[in-house]
């Protein structure tokens, strides 16, 4: 039964604009900065990249505007909306599950993205005491090696992290979350095209160009695949609940369409842009583009070191990483704090306390991956993981699995199940290409794309 506490939000977003700030804040972040850079060095550059779109534009997109549907026709949390839509269309309410799921993915993310996060503000720290000043690679490495060989300050950084965003959830969606993403979204897009502008200008803008824009197709595998499709769940923000949350904020005349290709676009945008950023500097100094995740935060300090004010640079490289970072945690946090709320009947700020010493419990295992649990693989007895960390694990479960599983249940769900009419009113003024393509889209294109993408990653 749809949970009875769910009911109508009494808040709506104050304007389209504020939506997508901060919806935009939630896709655009690490998974952007930190994620998309060294996933694309270590996948082949722009045969990944190729891949990444076509993923985020043909199946994120109408994943988007499906899980905005759903939470403006149910106004309600991702559990509660795909209830009540499920119920209204004579379905089952079982796929309210499919939301549960999200949730599972959101909380398992978010309980290793407060610690990425974290090394955003021991890094701005780093660079406040000049130890970027003429920095070498090896000496780079050691430098993130010590912060990984230092649970502690990992446990520290993540807390503030945990608490700065409960902070901003806590104080509701006009209080908190808009005033925080519409304030840092803008600070962050026009710093990181300042970034970029003279990252193209000192760097190696050839080779950068190159590797980013003349595809290799030969690099293309199932490995690769099965990465693109992860990353283009985990970047557009789709499979999490958050979308169908903010939805359920969202007011009956505001175009859907035009709203999640906004969204896209400036997600997709800030990856490409992160890219041109961050890839000049790694040619220039002749570092690895197969760095893995320490791809920023070990090869960067090098640039840093080496040109005029760097110490300064660095602080607010590392400023802007961490503003990314914070508002994709609000966007994770907040439809598990809806949820909680709904369940257990609580108010906002005390289920967003409840839920944020749940996530710095969770976290630990993510902290303690990267030293004292170094060696432990809990699913080594499955040849894939044979070597994989608790954190490796969690990442690749949540985003490779969790997410396209969920999002094609959605697709599923919204495409054959849900009433058709509630989907033709809501797309009613979204314009004809929207009413023409989103429902063929849902029923047949995004189901047998996602289906078959996993089977070949896993072929592959």
């Amino acid at each position: 039964m749809t949970t009875s506490s769910e009911i109508q939000p009494q808040f709506r977003w104050s304007s389209r604009l504020a939506l997508i700030f901060a919806a935009s804040g939630f896709s655009v972040g690490l998974g952007n900065i930190w994620r998309f850079p060294y996933l694309t060095g270590e996948n082949g550059g722009a045969a990944f990249i190729l891949v990444y779109l076509a993923c985020a534009f043909g199946i994120g997109l109408p994943l988007v505007m499906a899980e905005l549907m759903l939470g403006r026709r149910g106004k309600r949390g991702v559990v509660g909306s795909l209830q009540a839509v499920a119920a209204k269309s004579g379905a089952s309410e079982r796929w309210g599950w499919i939301g549960k799921l999200a949730l599972l993915a959101t909380f398992a993310i978010l309980s290793y993205y407060v610690v990425i996060a974290g090394w955003t503000l021991d890094y701005m720290v780093r660079a406040t005491t000049g130890t970027f000043a003429g920095i070498g690679r090896q000496d780079s490495t050691a430098v993130f090696q010590s912060l990984m060989d230092s649970p502690w300050r990992m446990i520290v950084w993540g807390a503030i992290t945990i608490g700065v965003t409960g902070l901003a959830v806590g104080r509701g969606l006009q209080g908190g979350i808009e005033k925080v993403t519409g304030i840092l979204m803008p600070l962050f897009f026009v710093g990181l095209v300042l970034f970029a502008g003279y990252a193209l200008l000192v760097g190696d803008a050839a080779s950068a160009m190159r590797f980013l824009f003349v595809p290799d197709f030969s690099k293309i595998d199932g490995a690769v695949i099965a990465m693109a499709v992860g990353q283009a769940f985990f970047s557009v923000g789709v499979g999490f609940g958050t979308m169908v949350s903010f939805g359920s904020y969202l007011e009956e005349d505001v175009s859907i369409g035009s709203t999640a290709a906004i969204i896209v676009a400036a997600d997709t945008a800030v990856a490409l842009v992160a890219g041109l950023t961050i890839f000049p500097f790694v040619f220039l100094y002749g570092l690895e583009v197969t760095s893995g995740p320490g791809l920023v935060f070990e090869t960067l300090p090098v640039a840093f070191g080496a040109m005029p004010a760097g110490e300064l640079v660095g602080l607010a490289f590392f400023f802007l990483l961490f503003i990314a970072a914070i508002t994709s945690c609000v966007g994770l946090l907040e439809p598990l704090a809806k949820r909680v709320r709904a369940v257990l009947g609580m108010r906002l700020p005390a289920a967003t306390a409840m839920l944020g010493l749940l996530v710095f419990v969770a976290s630990l295992g993510t902290v303690l991956s990267f030293n004292e649990w170094a060696g432990v693989y809990p699913l080594s007895v499955f040849a894939p993981f044979a070597e994989s960390t608790i954190y490796v694990v969690q990442d690749y479960i949540a985003v490779n699995v969790l997410l396209p599983v969920g999002s094609l249940l959605t697709a599923i769900f919204t495409g054959w199940f849900a009433n058709r009419r509630f989907w033709a009113e809501e797309l009613s003024i979204g314009g004809p290409i929207a009413k023409a393509f989103w429902l063929p889209a849902m029923r047949y294109v995004i189901p047998i794309a996602i289906a078959t993408l996993l089977i070949w990653a896993q072929l592959g």
